[in-house]
């Protein structure tokens, strides 16, 4: 009798197992690299950006991934002001909460007498192995006007409705994907200066 318990207990215990095993998560993340060139082209600094993906974010990618019709996404990158800046960036940033003089998220926008407009980033083709997978743009240069500080950079997309992101700066159309500081503290830009500016998305 007790051999059948040991052994009904072993089957119980080898069934929780099983199942355990097959529960995986996926978790969205992504990094901007930063080069800053000088007037001369001359390099000044380079810096890294450990994003968040918010959650507006993740309702959209996760609703264009599984529900979406074919569409041409539109996506723009913005640079994070260190001016009226109160808080890093967090799960519940929204395009909503975007504005070059309102720190709704916890930061503000440059404002477009620094650089004229947001970004254009050009994707490449996701990839993976070993389980993750990668998706990068080329290099989106920034001309920048005027002397500033900045602290980090964000990516706008399609909202869950389809409306498109703008290139203005401080708009709120569209849906906030992901914010993020640089890792290094806070950088300087001056007039003449070319930020480059590339972003690896990731699913782990």
């Amino acid at each position: 009798m007790n051999k059948e318990l040991s052994q009904g207990a072993d089957l119980v215990a080898a069934g929780i197992l099983a199942n355990l095993a097959l529960d995986e998560d996926a978790a969205l993340g992504g990094y901007y690299k930063v080069e800053c060139l000088g007037p001369d082209g001359e390099m000044k600094w380079t810096d890294t950006v450990k994003n968040i993906v918010t959650q507006e974010g993740k309702v959209v990618a996760l609703n264009a991934a599984f529900k979406a019709a074919a569409f041409t996404q539109t996506s723009y990158i913005g640079l994070i002001s260190a001016t009226n800046y109160t808080t890093p960036a967090a799960v519940t940033n929204t395009a909503a909460g975007i504005s070059v003089s309102v720190a709704t998220n916890g930061w503000c926008e440059v404002v477009n007498t620094v650089v004229a407009a947001r970004g254009t980033p050009t994707w490449g083709t996701s990839t993976g192995g070993a389980g993750n997978a990668t998706l990068a743009c080329t290099a989106v240069p920034f001309t920048i006007n005027n002397t500033l500080v900045i602290k980090g950079c964000f990516l706008v997309l399609k909202d869950l409705a389809g409306a498109g992101p703008s290139a203005t700066t401080g708009s709120t159309t569209g849906a906030l994907y992901s914010a993020g500081l640089f890792t290094g503290g806070d950088k300087s830009v001056g007039s003449g200066d070319t930020l480059n500016v590339t972003y690896t998305g990731t699913l782990t």
